[in-house]
């Protein structure tokens, strides 16, 4: 998983590493658990800015934006109206503008609403995970230890976040196990799997219909 980060994240990560506290709020975060996890998303939504109102840096008098970044999609709103759109996993160079395609309607609409909010977050609100949850088979108390059963094990997941979940990327200790793209986002998980370790690890990367991705993680003792 490639996940993103700004430079509002460096300030976080320095005072992270030495240990110290902030006295000023801080719109970035620590990329020190990024780095403990690389293979994990954090459904990361960045928000983009440029204001050259006297062609400061070099760049042309006017320059003015604001744009969102997420996972999988670049959306901006340019001062002089213009729009403009790129799809990431199909234009990694951003070089076919989407603006106005009725195929991508659904997710211009939903980075518009989530530009509009990062426009004025502060602290905390900026670095916010989508309200996401992965649901898992409750433990049974099992020869005298707890333990949850490998057979009919289903793993689901739950979105309370601000736009619709369109993927939901399944995995038992690191490898794939299957992928759901329709609502409800669930799969029962092969037993194989789940007895490969003692305690297995299950992850669910799931994807927004803004491109934001957040990766979902739980370790469950297996009953032998």
């Amino acid at each position: 998983m490639n996940d993103i980060s700004i430079n509002a994240d460096l300030p976080p990560t320095i005072l992270d590493a030495a240990g110290a506290t902030a006295t000023l709020l801080q719109d970035g975060q620590s990329l020190l658990p990024f780095a403990e996890e690389p293979t994990r998303a954090h459904g990361r939504e960045l928000l983009i800015e440029q204001y050259s109102p006297d062609g400061e840096d070099g760049e042309p008098v006017g320059t003015e934006y604001q744009a969102i970044r997420t996972t999988r999609y670049t959306y901006v709103q340019n001062a002089t109206g213009e729009v403009e759109l790129y799809d990431l996993e199909t234009d990694p160079f951003q070089l076919q503008n989407q603006n106005g395609n009725p195929a991508y309607a659904e997710a211009q609409a939903a980075l518009a609403t989530r530009l509009a909010a990062l426009a004025t977050c502060q602290g905390k609100s900026c670095t916010s995970k989508p309200a996401i949850e992965l649901g898992l088979p409750k433990p049974t108390r099992t020869d005298g230890k707890t333990c949850t059963s490998a057979r009919n094990f289903v793993a689901k997941v739950n979105n309370n976040a601000q736009g619709r979940m369109i993927r939901a990327t399944f995995r038992v200790n690191g490898t794939k196990v299957g992928e759901d793209r329709k609502a409800a986002f669930k799969r029962r998980l092969p037993v194989k799997a789940l007895r490969s370790e003692n305690r297995a690890e299950i992850e669910v990367d799931a994807e927004l219909v803004d491109g934001r991705v957040l990766t979902l993680h739980d370790r469950v003792r297996i009953c032998r």
